[in-house]
């Protein structure tokens, strides 16, 4: 239903609009007012969509009418039109369109004219109204997603600035944000963006945080990481600890510039942890090494004692000239097995540099089986092999790798001593991204889960009367190359030992 406000002194002319209006527009409303402020008290409260005004009017003329309505938010939206029977003059009419009226008509009203500007301008009343309701929503909606942000960027404040990484952000050359805890790690801002400039930097360390800044400032990489040592600003009273960092920097975009966003971690308790398993694995090490020594000394030591108390007793009875002799041989021989017990520990401890010469390493598998195929065929275990034919000479110790493949399958057969059925051993080499790789396989019942990572340890064993040190020589020699030694399992379930090495181009080691 339009609604429309005739403000006019002469209730007859509010009679004639009255009807006119109603006769040519459907389902029309007219209300009307004979003084100006009746008429702005009812554009206020009825809200109509046109108001047509007369110019003349007692105390209150239409001009100041239409200034006070168009400076009121909540009429100036409404569209008027003056009329007037008197003020027929250009000077009016511009008069009454600088006061805010969208349209000024002269007396007698030309009826096809009225309701034509009436009807334009409640088609400009309807246009500016979706117009306000659209802005309205927008407004609504940016509020909303203002409010959104807000909660959003609150939250991720919180949880910025309680982090347990510290975290700050460069921007031209300058810290321009940094979290509490990157303030603990490195101080209070202003302080350079530069990590080389951090007093107390750890000396060996150095040369890690300039390359570190100089692939920063350089851009090489969206994404850089390093790790460092240094000596925090704020000391305690026992003096300042030394801290370790782990430093990853990010290209972002901060405020519509480019910046780097820098997120460091304090992993100094992480290295500390490291560094006592690193000694309670060395004296775990250790104290297998020395059970392992003692055990290979005490039985020939307690038999060359046995011989020294035997030996007395003869010569305190004038014994037999042969059987001393006899037992000085057998003292002989209990301290033979001690030397050869002590020289595998220097071997161990202070292995021969290998020889490296340019040669095949399948001559040392096919010298290892040759020397091992009569203990094999004796215990019915098959051996397979397949070499591969294109496998190029590279430097190594020929004499030293013989002795890895050979000891690598003599550990396979006495796995499968005991074991009943067919029993197999194959041996496999392969050339794959220059790396030479060999597979030593058996069917016996492989390496048990929870003993695979001490297998290689010095000394450890799990057969009787062996001294635990073959694997771990085989470990260093072929690390002496280069290369790695693995253990997986078999296609038969057994244990498969992988020995993986770079090809050498020279015959440079690593011993």
């Amino acid at each position: 239903m339009t609604k429309i406000l005739a403000i006019d002194d002469k209730q007859d002319n509010l009679i004639v609009i009255s009807a006119l209006l109603k006769n040519l527009l459907s389902q029309c409303i007219v209300i009307t007012a004979q003084t100006g402020a009746l008429g702005i008290k009812k554009a206020e409260e009825e809200q109509p969509d046109v108001i047509l005004l007369d110019v003349r009017m007692p105390e209150m003329n239409g001009y100041d009418v239409c200034r006070h309505l168009k400076s009121s938010k909540g009429t100036r939206h409404i569209p008027v039109i003056m009329l007037t029977a008197v003020e027929k003059t250009s000077s009016s009419r511009v008069k009454g369109l600088e006061s805010g009226a969208d349209a000024f008509m002269t007396k007698p009203i030309d009826e096809t004219e009225l309701i034509a500007q009436v009807k334009v301008a409640l088609r400009i009343k309807a246009a500016e109204d979706q117009l306000r309701r659209e802005k309205a929503m927008l407004e609504s909606m940016v509020e909303e997603r203002t409010k959104e942000l807000s909660k959003s960027e609150n939250r991720f404040r919180t949880l910025v600035e309680n982090s347990l990484t510290g975290i700050s952000i460069i921007q031209d050359k300058r810290v321009v944000y940094q979290n509490p805890e990157q303030e603990n790690l490195f101080g209070p801002l202003p302080r350079t963006p530069k990590f080389i400039d951090i007093k107390g930097i750890y000396p060996d360390d150095v040369q890690k945080v300039e390359d570190f800044h100089n692939r920063l400032i350089s851009r090489k990489g969206r994404n850089v990481e390093t790790d460092f040592r240094f000596y925090p600003q704020k000391g305690s009273d026992t003096g300042p600890k030394m801290k370790w960092v782990l430093c990853r920097a990010n290209s972002i975009e901060f405020q519509g510039k480019e910046a780097v966003l820098i997120n460091t971690m304090d992993i100094t308790r992480t290295k500390e942890l490291e560094h006592m398993l690193r000694i309670q694995d060395k004296m775990t090490s250790l104290g297998r090494v020395a059970t392992g020594i003692a055990h290979e000394i005490r039985n020939p030591l307690s038999g060359i004692n046995i011989y020294l108390n035997t030996l007395e007793k003869l010569f305190q009875r004038g014994g037999d000239p042969e059987k001393i002799r006899g037992i000085l041989e057998h003292i002989q021989s209990a301290s033979r097995k001690i030397e050869t017990v002590i020289k595998r520990v220097m071997d161990f401890s202070r292995p021969s540099a290998p020889q490296f010469v340019l040669k095949n390493i399948n001559k040392s598998i096919e010298d290892a089986i040759s020397l091992s195929s009569v203990t094999l065929r004796k215990r019915r275990i098959k051996i397979q092999k397949v070499l591969d034919d294109n496998m190029p000479e590279c430097y190594i110790d020929p004499q030293l790798m013989e002795q890895v493949i050979l000891n690598l399958i003599t550990n396979a057969a006495e796995s499968m001593k005991d074991t009943e059925g067919e029993n197999n051993i194959e041996i496999t080499s392969t050339f794959e991204k220059d790396h030479i790789i060999v597979h030593i396989s058996d069917s016996g019942p492989g390496v048990p889960e929870e003993i695979r990572d001490k297998i290689f340890d010095p000394f450890y064993t799990t057969k009787t009367g062996s001294t635990g040190i073959g694997l771990s020589l085989c470990h260093r020699v072929v690390a002496d190359h280069g290369g790695v030694l693995e253990l997986t399992t078999s296609q038969w379930a057994g244990a498969r030992f992988i020995i993986r090495m770079p090809v050498r181009k020279d015959h440079q080691g690593d011993a």
